[in-house]
């Protein structure tokens, strides 16, 4: 049902059709390979998940890198990898993020960041947030 929406009211900032209603990310420094969160919506919403992942390897030539993945209720909706054929030192840097529409209910969010052969420096970063958008009617 489309309520009423003075053009004045929205121009003034008084009333925002948008709404965030769940948001979450990783703690500082998180470096544990995966995370998760449990999403309960009650409103058809869009959810934006942004996902960060870095790990070094220092040692003799090897083949390394890593994976990071993005599943929503099992899932995969997004993911990337960095890898090197060769080195003996080197940083790997990997993101991935989408934008996705979910239904009411609960959802389950899981991000991993697999390792091959790095050895130090683990990073995760992820942050989501929901976003509904109600339906207005636009009045003079």
């Amino acid at each position: 049902m489309k309520e009423d929406l003075k053009k004045s009211e929205l121009e003034n900032g008084r009333i925002s059709p948008v709404r965030i209603i769940a948001m979450n990310k990783t703690p500082e420094g998180y470096s544990e390979n995966k995370w998760q969160d449990y999403i309960e919506i009650k409103v058809p919403s869009l959810l934006t998940i942004n996902a960060c992942a870095s790990a070094n390897y220092s040692g003799p030539t090897a083949n390394a890198g890593i994976r990071l993945y993005v599943k929503l209720n099992g899932q995969r909706v997004a993911a990337d990898m960095s890898f090197e054929g060769e080195s003996s030192t080197v940083t790997f840097f990997s993101s991935a993020s989408t934008t996705i529409y979910l239904e009411p209910g609960r959802h389950n969010l899981e991000v991993y960041r697999e390792d091959i052969r790095v050895n130090s420096n683990f990073k995760l970063d992820v942050n989501y947030f929901a976003v509904f958008a109600k339906k207005y009617r636009i009045i003079g």
